[in-house]
């Protein structure tokens, strides 16, 4: 009764909007600056990339995009409780969400299913799930890297292209399926000549 209220989208348009929503995405994708690492773990000695870092670098760039992310937790959860190395109850819960990005200008949505797993020996299982979830998916979805990485990967490309403008050689290449190393090859000189 409920497919009877929705109009009829023809196959050309459905692809249509999944064009346009993907346009978006692949634009998100393109201005998404890297994350910080403002967390630290005080046992380990690290630095990470906290929840809130990640949302930090997506929530503005998709609003400004008109694209919307929504969750929707799949209510069947799978629990599991064992003892930790320290005798202690641990509660691990595992959820499926609906990943669910929106075209603000379409109402077009694709859904993504994606996993949250939390464990916590107390009550915080279902929130560290639910955050696990959602900064893994971002940081997946729009490969977002950190400023380290964009730091040490502009300091190896500098002396690179400043050789590269030195010699006036081209490094470009045409790569086969999937770009893989074994697939590359130099341009020919009919193909450089042609570009």
């Amino acid at each position: 009764m409920e497919d009877d209220l929705v109009p009829a989208v023809s196959d050309q348009s459905l692809r249509a909007f999944k064009a346009r929503l993907a346009t978006k995405l692949t634009k998100i994708l393109d201005e998404i600056e890297p994350a910080p690492k403002t967390g630290h773990n005080k046992d380990q000695g690290y630095n990470y990339q906290s929840a809130k870092d990640i949302v930090s670098v997506t929530r503005r760039v998709m609003a400004r995009n008109g694209v919307m992310l929504t969750w929707i937790p799949n209510p069947a959860i799978s629990w599991r409780e064992y003892q930790s190395r320290s005798n202690n109850l641990q509660r691990e819960a595992t959820i499926w969400y609906a990943a669910t990005f929106t075209d603000a200008e379409t109402g077009y949505e694709e859904v993504i299913p994606w996993p949250g797993v939390g464990v916590d020996g107390n009550d915080k299982s279902l929130a560290k799930a639910a955050t696990a979830a959602m900064k893994s998916f971002l940081a997946t979805q729009f490969q977002i890297g950190d400023e380290v990485l964009r730091t040490t990967a502009a300091r190896r490309t500098a002396p690179a292209l400043a050789a590269l403008a030195l010699t006036g050689s081209s490094a470009s290449r045409t790569c086969g399926p999937r770009g893989s190393a074994a697939s590359c090859r130099r341009p020919s000189r009919e193909t450089k000549a042609a570009t």
